[in-house]
């Protein structure tokens, strides 16, 4: 809902005042899966980042298939060793206790969150040869007898993965679909492999296919369903996928008006205003709401698309042109309507006077091109959250975007892309360090959307 201006300041007062402790206590406790009587509880975070690519914000066309989780660490080098020693089917419980950051009372209205990953040593090599470390459990190690006995602490980097995940990395699909639809075989697929739960999106593609084969090198967990786009097709604009808390999420990667329950409104008020706070956050009316302060960064993606992929797509259907792609007016050759189609965004229909079309080889499948289109059809906003909560959204997490414009509110929608969550030290009590976490967001919004008030 669109709001005037007063009442949107009257809101923002209101989240930005709710009590609530947003800092935690970290701990950490790591073990191994095969040898029940190994723990080790002197490791101290320093830090952890988790990057959330649902879409492909970064290096990736297809973004990252599940979360990317780095755990900085300082570790008695003694412990080092001993984890070295365990590094095969090494885990970890990671345990958040909020506490009162001041007197650090635990908030017993909140639960503690425990996270259990699977804990692969960044640089093991390196590390085993500066520590003489034999890799082999129980091998002999080599001048080792002081490293065994010191307390000295040492910088240690481990990259996290759930055991769900890191197993579904592992799995191929082999052999050939028969009598199946784009949903159908996407499903089969992923129960195949192990997925239990999938949250999909209803593809565009209703098609059912007689055959579908998926060659060796796309039988991967990670390239397998972008595949299945680019050779038949699942939906219009564009396909994502991501696993995440156990269930695999499949969805039209560029519809930022996706239907989806899970909803977020980000509120930004006037520059340089509510900075310093505890809290950002409020569930109003069951609607999760986030006050963004400091610097928003956008940009439209409209301009270098339409120059990369045209505001129009030429191709010739393969699937229609077995009869031949020319049929005579009287004694006069004309190409088949059938056979030419031109994609627009808008529909498929033949478009007069398309400024920038761009031509494709024959293909059937008309939603990849319809995809290549939709890719540019958007902005990008990049904004922070403070005191963040780990893991709120979903991949496809619908959003509207409210803020205060020379004493306009505007209004605009689109679809969570990503988010990297940060969490670092805010200051030493004791012997107990206090953390708090922020986020950068990343949205995808539909400047077609935009509302203004008063």
């Amino acid at each position: 809902m669109l709001l005037p201006s007063s009442l949107l300041k009257t809101q923002i007062d209101r989240i930005c005042k709710t009590t609530r402790n947003n800092a935690f206590i970290l701990d950490l406790e790591l073990k191994n899966r095969t040898d029940e009587a190994f723990v080790v509880k002197t490791a101290i975070v320093d830090s952890l980042n988790v990057e959330q690519d649902f879409a492909g914000i970064g290096n990736s066309e297809n973004g990252k298939v599940t979360d990317d989780i780095t755990l900085n660490v300082i570790i008695p080098i003694s412990d080092l060793v001993k984890i070295m020693k365990k590094q095969r089917d090494l885990y970890c419980n990671l345990i958040f206790k909020y506490t009162e950051a001041r007197t650090l009372t635990v908030d017993l209205t909140q639960e503690p969150t425990k996270y259990e990953y699977n804990v692969y040593i960044v640089g093991l090599e390196d590390l085993a040869k500066k520590f003489n470390v034999n890799l082999i459990d129980g091998a002999p190690d080599e001048n080792n007898a002081q490293n065994h006995q010191s307390n000295v602490l040492v910088p240690l980097t481990l990259q996290l993965i759930s055991k769900e995940a890191y197993a579904l990395k592992r799995k191929i699909f082999l052999g050939m679909c028969t009598d199946c639809d784009m949903e159908t075989l996407i499903k089969y697929i992923a129960v195949t492999m192990g997925v239990k739960r999938i949250n999909m999106v209803t593809p565009d593609n209703r098609v059912k296919y007689k055959n579908i084969y998926i060659p060796p090198e796309f039988c991967r967990f990670d390239v397998i369903f972008a595949y299945i786009q680019k050779r038949y097709g699942v939906y219009s604009k564009g396909l994502a996928f991501y696993f995440t808390n156990n269930v695999l999420y499949v969805y039209p990667k560029y519809d930022t008006a996706i239907i989806r329950k899970d909803y977020a409104n980000f509120i930004r008020p006037s520059v340089g205003s509510y900075i310093g706070l505890t809290n950002y956050h409020d569930y109003i009316d069951g609607v999760l709401n986030i006050v963004s302060v400091g610097n928003m960064e956008s940009k439209s993606l409209h301009s270098i698309a339409t120059e990369n992929e045209g505001n129009a797509r030429m191709f010739l259907r393969a699937d229609k042109i077995i009869d031949g792609t020319v049929e005579f007016n009287g004694d006069t050759p004309q190409l088949t309507k059938i056979a030419a189609v031109v994609g627009t965004n808008d529909d498929l229909s033949i478009v007069d006077g398309a400024s920038i079309p761009k031509f494709a080889h024959p293909t059937m499948n008309v939603y990849e091109q319809m995809s290549k289109l939709q890719r540019g059809n958007a902005e990008i906003a990049m904004m922070s959250w403070g005191n963040a909560r780990l893991f709120t959204f979903i991949p496809g997490h619908k959003i509207e975007l409210t803020y205060d414009n020379s004493g306009f509110v505007e209004n605009e929608k689109g679809i969570l892309q990503g988010i990297t969550y940060t969490c670092r030290k805010s200051k030493p009590t004791g012997n107990v360090q206090v953390f708090d976490m922020n986020a950068l967001v990343v949205l995808r919004i539909d400047p077609a959307t935009k509302k203004r008030s008063t």
